[in-house]
């Protein structure tokens, strides 16, 4: 029921009102101009002043061409006023529901009820009117009191749209900043990935690195084993190092023989009983073995030494 259209008397109503009246106007004004003004009379548009090309003009309706009513409805039937106002308009004027057009405006509320001022123009009157000055000059229609509410509503529906258009700057605001807060989130998302595959990337290189200290940590141990196996029980190749060392130059080891303890070797020397006493002179227990031959080739005698430490 488009023809019926309601003000009720509510905080977010009148700061749309407020919006709707105040801002778009004044952007109207500074592009078109003045708004021109006309009057709506019993029998149509009746007066035009300050008409332009580009100038919007705004419609009052005259008392003499309003049917005024007064509407007292229960609270929990606000929902119903429509219908209220229809039922009103066929029993007390002379018109049916779509041949006029009312407003009905909120003036007084009490405990369990709610009043209004109901103003009903023919709608004949109204669609004259526009159709002199062309729709696409027409501003806004009011009947009643200054401030009332916009009746070209009724009389082209989609301009109920533009009582939104007050808070078109401000749902662009909110869009530019929803695209930046988009923006900003995405950008800082990437960072977070890029700061996730650093981390994964030193934990990465942090297990390699525990890895390889792991090995140097089983090489050491087992260099440590070996060098206390050394420690422990010298090798033979340390015992042929202290079997040079005592040599003199002139005697050529033959043959080595490692038992468990002792060594057996087999000398090529100019004197074995002065190479026996030098290695008793170095700590060794030391024996000839068998006889002591002579090597007619070199010269020299060959003899079996048997060596073991600890001799004194």
């Amino acid at each position: 029921m488009h023809s019926v259209i309601i003000r009720r008397r509510s905080l977010v109503d009148d700061a749309l009102r407020w919006l709707a009246a105040g801002v778009p106007d004044r952007l109207l004004r500074l592009w078109r101009g003045p708004a021109a003004s006309g009057e709506i009379g019993a029998s149509g548009l009746v007066d035009l002043a300050g008409t332009g090309w580009l100038r919007p003009v705004n419609l009052s309706v005259l008392p003499e061409a309003m049917l005024p009513m007064r509407l007292v409805i229960p609270t929990e039937g606000r929902h119903e006023l429509r219908h209220a106002v229809a039922l009103a308009i066929r029993q007390d004027t002379p018109f049916e529901s779509d041949e006029v057009v009312a407003q009905a405006v909120e003036v007084e509320r009490r405990a369990g009820s709610e009043t209004y001022l109901v103003h009903a123009v023919p709608r004949r009157l109204i669609a004259d009117a526009v159709r002199k000055i062309g729709h696409r000059r027409l501003g806004r229609i009011v009947a009643g009191p200054v401030g009332g509410p916009d009746l070209a509503e009724a009389m082209l529906p989609w301009r109920k749209m533009l009582r939104w258009r007050a808070l078109l700057p401000v749902v662009v605001i909110l869009g530019v900043a929803a695209v930046g807060a988009h923006d900003l989130l995405a950008e800082q998302d990437g960072r977070a990935e890029a700061l996730e595959g650093e981390v994964a990337a030193a934990l990465a290189e942090l297990r390699q690195l525990s890895g390889e200290l792991d090995v140097i940590e089983a090489k050491a141990a087992a260099g440590n084993q070996i060098a206390a196996a050394i420690t422990a029980a010298p090798p033979a190749f340390v015992q042929l190092e202290g079997v040079r060392r005592a040599l003199p130059p002139t005697s050529e080891v033959v043959q080595v023989e490692l038992r468990t303890g002792e060594l057996l070797l087999s000398l090529r020397s100019l004197d074995s009983l002065g190479d026996m006493a030098r290695f008793v002179e170095a700590g060794w227990s030391a024996s000839i073995e068998g006889a002591i031959t002579a090597d007619p080739a070199s010269g020299r005698e060959i003899a079996m030494l048997r060596l073991s430490q600890g001799g004194r």
